[in-house]
């Protein structure tokens, strides 16, 4: 079992439920991906989570962040010892950046969506990420309004594999989060959904550490 107690010590500067990254780790730990594109750096401690993870398989992962600005981008580097090796920041708009992947023929094993939370802006990630990826994480899809209308929009219109976890389900005064995980090339045989079949397990297993002292829900 990996150990998350670096979670503990992370500098934050957004209200984040630690179970959101516990559900990184878990879809990074059953899914292995080696290239991961996240658009929405903030603290960058999404970048080292991701990162670590996929080390654990992969002798030279690359993560790469996106962000209007990378002022605390390396706020967490410190928690893991030469992590930063495998992380690529990256400033910039994500409609630049991600059209100029396009350009380049840049493609990644996964692309988790954590920038702006309005419909607009999130529905752009997407549609600007179609060609990047087959497999997404969108964040915080349960408690924004414009990325619950993106997620039916998306179920509507694409026949793709959609499975929506709760990370967090009413924590203090605070509104259930979620994450939603899609996958573009729908199968008749082993569905994500079923390869995720053990995550709740490991979930349960990550949320305590190895004193059995339960990571606190909510960092502030």
């Amino acid at each position: 079992m990996f150990d998350y107690s670096y979670l503990l010590k992370a500098e934050w500067g957004c209200g984040c439920f630690a179970e959101d990254y516990l559900l990184l780790i878990g879809i990074v730990a059953n899914l292995k991906p080696q290239t991961i594109l996240e658009i929405g750096t903030h603290s960058g401690l999404g970048a080292v989570v991701l990162a670590h993870a996929a080390s654990q398989w992969h002798k030279d992962p690359r993560v790469t962040t996106v962000d209007v600005t990378q002022k605390l981008g390396r706020s967490n580097l410190h928690l893991i010892p030469h992590v930063d090796r495998y992380i690529e920041f990256i400033e910039g708009h994500s409609d630049n950046v991600l059209r100029s992947f396009h350009e380049q023929g840049r493609t990644f094993d996964l692309v988790f969506v954590d920038g702006a939370h309005d419909y607009y802006q999130a529905s752009q990630d997407w549609v600007n990420s179609q060609d990047l990826t087959s497999t997404w994480v969108l964040h915080d899809t349960t408690q924004f309004t414009g990325l619950q209308r993106l997620v039916r929009e998306i179920r509507a219109t694409y026949r793709y594999e959609v499975f929506q976890f709760i990370t967090a389900p009413g924590h203090r005064k605070e509104k259930k989060v979620g994450e939603t995980l899609l996958h573009k090339h729908f199968t008749t045989g082993l569905t994500l959904v079923q390869q995720l079949s053990n995550l709740d397990v490991l979930f349960r297993q990550a949320h305590r550490g190895d004193t059995g002292k339960l990571l606190p829900g909510h960092f502030d």
